[in-house]
């Protein structure tokens, strides 16, 4: 498919799914990104119709306003501060170059929307969201508002917002999911390592400093880093190990290429060499996965949590990629990559003969956050069994509410099949939880130890939902050597 062709299919696919087909919901946030396929496409007309009828859901709530559904209907599946962000965005580029096509009335109509929402919402949402992805979400919309509408006070916003963010980045470079799951009240293992909201931290941060036309030279080094955690994350085939998302009951599919768009922009952004490499393979799988002429998030039957308009929504990103037509036009199959990644939390080797990828991040676990494998090889696993049931972790009863309202959500929307997965995923984790049966692969690891080609942790046997066998600890020593390696493993 040529990049052009490709603009026209998916502004199609936009067009024809404005009114969600499974949320049954017009996804405001979403939908404001067809303005960027308008504008590629040059679909001006169309675009001018759609900044209309996105200003028609601005919604005054107390003394702010937001662009409806936001928070307002749980079956938007978003919420305020990135239905703000992503529409705010997309209007903000949009009236910067085209306000010309507007009468005074008009103009002045849209840029009194655009200044209350950014004003009375964006500018304090921005520093005060608990969630990193999220808060950047809204950092892109006020980035592009103040680039549109320049202020010294947006400015210092935008500048505390990024700092908040890189401040909470760790020292290798991962933005954790949720840090603040008790002021959130949401399930403790969300404070845990993601690959699907990953890049995007990096490509809004990326992105809020071209807008703001900030020095990159000030940021650059940390968001090196986090590309560096972006790349540790990757197999070898192109996309990444979903055993290191701790948001995992979003996918009950093996993998996923939803996420990609925003790497794509944020490996365009890095001057990692490595970054320009894996670059290709991202974008050749999201040309992969167009089937039926719109993005699926993997190959198969989709009994994914997000629906299909939000995965091609968010290709608009591809399009604030430099020189997008011609990365599309020559990339036309993976390349092998070598790969080593030593870092604090991650270890991923990776050559034509294996790859190994461990992770010592270590989060509490419940079934409806996915199974964190953490890399132990599968022919080196060992199993332990007590007789003793366990008691399920403290904050069951939130996993049991949100694995219902999740199978509620399917069946609503007719998806039978994910219906009766996730029902069934939710009788047979909470069985499971009370099995005292410990394995490696499920265990806790130690702080990595490298010495030249020689890597040595410690680990603890645990439960698939992250109960550890206290009184077992072993020590393991991994050599590594002519693309293969050698594991010793001593009971402690």
């Amino acid at each position: 498919m040529q990049y052009k062709n490709f603009l026209y299919k998916i502004t199609e696919y936009l067009d024809n799914n404005y009114y969600c087909k499974k949320h049954k919901i017009e996804h405001t946030g979403k939908n404001a990104y067809a303005l960027e396929f308008y504008v590629a496409s040059n679909q001006i007309d169309k675009a001018k119709e759609l900044v209309f009828k996105i200003i028609a859901k601005a919604k005054q709530d107390g003394n702010k306003w937001v662009f409806y559904p936001g928070s307002f209907n749980h079956y938007n599946k978003s919420n305020n501060i990135v239905d703000c962000g992503s529409t705010i965005d997309s209007l903000s580029n949009f009236m910067a170059a085209h306000q010309d096509i507007f009468s005074q009335s008009e103009l002045d109509k849209i840029n009194d929307i655009l200044h209350k929402v950014a004003y009375t919402y964006l500018s304090k949402a921005v520093l005060g969201k608990p969630i990193t992805n999220q808060r950047l979400w809204g950092l892109t919309g006020l980035a592009s508002y103040y680039n549109y509408k320049p202020d010294p006070k947006l400015l210092d916003i935008i500048k505390e917002s990024i700092k908040i963010s890189l401040d909470e980045m760790t020292d290798d470079g991962f933005f954790i999911y949720n840090l603040h799951t008790d002021k959130t009240k949401s399930f403790s293992g969300y404070r845990g390592l993601t690959t699907y909201y990953q890049s995007r931290c990096t490509a809004f941060i990326y992105y809020a400093i071209a807008k703001a036309q900030l020095d990159l030279d000030l940021y650059n080094k940390k968001l090196e880093q986090s590309i560096t955690a972006l790349l540790s994350m990757y197999k070898q085939v192109g996309y990444k190990d979903l055993n290191l998302e701790c948001k995992h009951w979003y996918w009950l599919s093996d993998y996923e290429v939803a996420s990609h768009t925003f790497d794509i922009y944020a490996l365009s952004q890095s001057n990692n060499p490595l970054a320009k490499q894996f670059l290709n393979n991202s974008l050749w799988q999201v040309k992969n996965h167009i089937i039926n002429n719109y993005l699926h998030s993997h190959k198969g039957q989709n009994n994914n949590y997000q629906c299909n308009l939000f995965w091609n929504a968010h290709l608009a990103w591809l399009t604030r990629v430099d020189n997008i037509d011609q990365l599309w036009q020559t990339t036309q199959d993976k390349i092998k990559i070598n790969f080593n990644f030593k870092l604090n939390n991650i270890i991923n080797i990776t050559n034509n003969n294996q790859q190994l990828i461990l992770n010592n991040f270590w989060e509490a676990k419940n079934f409806t956050a996915g199974v964190y494998n953490n890399g132990w090889p599968a022919k080196y696993n060992k199993k332990f069994f007590r007789l003793k049931l366990l008691l399920p972790n403290k904050n069951i009863l939130i996993s049991i509410r949100e694995a219902i309202y999740h199978s509620r959500v399917a069946l609503r929307a007719g998806y039978l099949s994910e219906f009766f997965i996730r029902s069934w995923r939710l009788f047979y984790g909470a069985m499971l939880a009370f099995l005292p049966i410990y394995q490696l692969k499920y265990g806790q690891i130690s702080r990595f130890d490298w010495q030249d080609d020689i890597l040595r942790f410690d680990i603890k046997p645990a439960t698939r939902y992250g109960k550890l066998l206290t009184n077992k600890n072993f020590k393991v020593e991994i050599v590594f050597n002519n693309q293969d390696y050698n594991l010793n493993i001593q009971n402690r």
